[in-house]
């Protein structure tokens, strides 16, 4: 039985007889094909399609084909892309690998053929196949992923595969719909990724005069057609203006699914943020409204912004902010519309804070613009809604909303419980008050009657785990009931009641206006009582000392102010003094708490306790000197400075590390999880003193980064047993280690 050797698919002849670029290809040029530029480019054969700047980093620089296939054969393709023209698509092989080919027509007559294989070479011939067959197809093809490869000619061609990764902008021209410009990437490790939309829509300039650029030909646009579905009356109090700085915004009740839009809105609450991680983009979803009438329901809309770095997405909103998004993308789950902000894709957000402005960054906000947003904002700001109940004021057998403090979270193994406090006493709470000195450590005269005691049940026990002490929180519909011996005891959520709730606040609403007033008020109190309670000691009369004849003679009077010489006293060991009850707090320290409350100083000295690290296993990195920029270890060149030879590129130790106070630190790695916690970067030589290594035998000797580990992991696996004081330095939005000791 012979050996079965894998068959290579077959050539089209039809492409092979095309193909005019010999093989091998000849690189005579050496470091990167040309700077940045940093604009627009168009295709040489279509005003339709087009590279902008924030497209750079998923195709490359647009580069002629002599210089494309030349950074291919030097395995540097996903620096670079080439235009030109589909012809002689095939269709998709029988074999076991899907496949189909192709020939690439550049503007100066070469031709290349073009072979994808794998798992997404269907979904890209399904696309291309909505193209009318009399055309060619405009694109822009990188060299993400290619190889070369040679075909059976003589004299020999070549030709290009992709396999694994494979990204593509071109122009779709269909009979119905018109000129669509595609948006295709593919990776074997995750989903393609596939974006339409019509090629007429304006196209955003980036550039440091115009905010969102200029769209001159937006009046030249097709109109829309025209909205025959049933239409009902909108809950919605306000709206942007329809035409700003020429451009339309579409109210937020109005958008539907296959929409490009530009959306103005309201944040609902603050945003859910996630870093890199993994290689993943950073992502930020937020939720938008318009301003309704009180009562009224109106329209909320989620928007998902993803971008290659956390620093380009509005990570830093608050609830209640105004926010505009052009260029989005709508898209529909789940029956609901959703807004999505692709990384590969450019689209623009600005934010207005009660009259401070943040946008991209590299772009600028327009007058129309900014006064719409500044409209926005100041019709969201809430009116005086009707006081609620405090805890002075509960009773048995009743049921009230309440504005409360968080001063602890217990997350029992049955119901996780809530100790809350809006600063009004209620005498009817006194008798918990030794429970609480016994289970948490409080001062018993700091309670008297304040704190108040609700359990979660139900679904609302998974709360819990996003609450920490010091937050300001909104409890819906707590069940007040008599107790033995805690006196009122609160209950919230069951599986038959849905509308119990638990909102966040922020110090802006006006709902906290009373219980801070309570608040200041109770501490000058406790400030003053403690002064009162420590009075300042007198200091002793002064004694005059009187010479003496010799040092060993009797003392002269027996008056009780008459005392021997000290040499006379036998030598005897002092004392010992009683440690303080509480550590003393030195006046450069900041707790991990009072920081993760936003207390944020440039630089401050801390004592925490490492719940995590991050990445688990490995934290060698590769560092760009030129653009201080951390790369995966792997990459052998950056895409940002344009280094393909890598010369400015260095082996750099680099992890994160996840932080909490000592009073919150677990005892085993289980109730980390739990622990609120402050990511701090830590980079080179600052990790040394934590791993017990330097970093550069780190970096070049296996031992020592498996003793490193084993020294991480004692870290992690009890944080409690090991407190760690750090100097930490705000740095590029983030904590950086600058030094530490055990």
């Amino acid at each position: 039985m012979g050996r079965s050797r894998r068959r290579r698919p077959a050539v089209e002849m039809r492409v092979v007889e095309r193909a005019n670029v010999p093989y091998p290809v000849q690189d005579t040029e050496s470091g990167p094909p040309f700077a940045s530029s940093g604009a627009q480019q168009s295709h040489p054969d279509t005003p339709l399609l087009g590279i902008d700047p924030g497209e750079y980093s998923m195709l490359g620089e647009n580069a002629p084909l002599a210089r494309w296939l030349a950074r291919i054969a030097r395995g540097r393709g996903a620096t670079v892309c080439t235009a030109g023209a589909l012809s002689h698509v095939t269709e998709v092989g029988t074999e076991a690998t899907p496949s189909f080919q192709c020939c690439l027509d550049a503007p100066d007559g070469c031709a290349v053929p073009l072979m994808l294989r794998g798992r997404h070479a269907i979904a890209l011939h399904q696309a291309l196949g909505r193209h009318a067959a009399s055309t060619p197809i405009y694109v822009f093809v990188s060299g993400y992923g290619a190889e070369l490869q040679r075909l059976p000619k003589d004299p020999p061609r070549a030709g290009v595969v992709w396999a694994e990764q494979f990204a593509l902008k071109a122009l779709v021209e269909t009979a119905d719909a018109g000129p669509l410009t595609l948006w295709f990437e593919s990776d074997r490790t995750r989903p393609a990724t596939v974006v339409v939309q019509p090629a007429d829509a304006p196209k955003p300039t980036l550039c440091s005069d115009a905010w969102f650029g200029s769209c001159a030909d937006a009046d030249e646009a097709p109109p829309a057609p025209a909205d025959t579905r049933p239409t009902t009356a909108s809950p919605e109090r306000t709206h942007p203006p329809t035409e700003c700085d020429q451009l339309t915004y579409t109210p937020l009740h109005e958008i539907h699914a296959g929409q490009l839009a530009n959306v103005m809105g309201v944040l609902v609450e603050p945003p859910t943020v996630r870093g890199t991680d993994k290689g993943a983009d950073a992502m930020v979803r937020v939720y938008l409204r318009a301003p309704t009438q009180p009562g009224a329901p109106g329209t909320v809309v989620p928007a998902n912004l993803f971008a290659r770095q956390l620093d380009q997405l509005p990570h830093h909103a608050r609830a209640g902010d105004a926010i505009l998004l052009r260029h989005i993308q709508c898209k529909e789950f789940l029956g609901r519309v959703v807004c999505v902000g692709p990384a590969f894709r450019p689209y623009s957000w600005a934010l207005c804070s009660h009259g401070t402005f943040t946008q991209l960054p590299g772009t600028h906000i327009g007058p129309e613009e900014a006064a719409a947003l500044t409209q926005l904002t100041q019709s969201s700001e809430p009116r005086a809604p009707a006081p609620l109940p405090t805890i002075a004021e509960l009773r048995a057998g009743t049921t009230a909303d309440l504005v409360v403090e968080l001063v602890a979270v217990h997350l029992g193994r049955h119901v996780p419980d809530l100790y809350v406090t809006d600063y009004s006493c209620n005498e009817a709470l006194q008798q918990n008050d030794e429970h609480l000195q016994r289970r948490f450590g409080r001062d018993e005269a700091s309670c008297r009657g304040r704190v108040f005691h609700v359990g979660l049940w139900g679904e609302q026990g998974a709360l819990a785990l996003r609450l920490h002490a010091g937050q300001f929180v909104r409890l819906g519909r707590v069940h007040v009931r008599a107790h033995t011996w805690q006196g009122l005891l609160g209950a919230m959520g069951s599986q038959s009641r849905q509308s119990d709730t638990i909102t966040i606040l922020d110090e802006r609403d006006a709902l906290l206006a009373p219980l801070l007033q309570r608040r200041r008020s109770w501490m000058t109190q406790r400030a003053a009582q403690k002064r009162s309670a420590s009075p300042v000691a007198a200091p002793p009369p002064a004694r005059m000392r009187t010479a003496s004849p010799s040092a060993h003679a009797a003392p002269e009077s027996d008056e009780p102010g008459a005392l021997p010489p000290a040499s006379l006293f036998p030598v005897a060991a002092m004392e010992p003094v009683q440690a303080p009850r509480y550590a003393l707090d030195s006046d450069d320290m900041i707790s991990v708490r009072d920081m993760l409350d936003g207390e944020l100083p440039s630089e401050a000295d801390v004592a925490g306790c490492v719940l995590r690290l991050a990445p688990d296993t490995d934290w060698r990195r590769t560092w760009c000197r030129r653009c201080d920029v951390l790369l995966p270890r792997e990459h052998r060149f950056c895409v940002q400075c344009a280094d393909e030879d890598g010369k400015h590129l260095c082996p750099e130790l680099a992890f994160s590390l996840d932080i909490c106070d000592p009073r919150d630190a677990p005892r085993t790695q289980r109730g980390a999880q739990h622990v609120p916690a402050l990511t701090v970067s830590v980079r080179g030589a600052a990790a040394e003193p934590l791993l017990r290594c330097s970093a550069h035998a780190y970096l070049h000797s296996s031992a020592q980064r498996a003793r490193a580990h084993q020294v991480a992991l004692a870290l992690t696996a009890a944080p409690a047993a090991h407190v760690l004081h750090m100097r930490v330095r705000w740095a590029c939005g983030a904590y950086v280690l600058v030094a530490s000791r055990r």
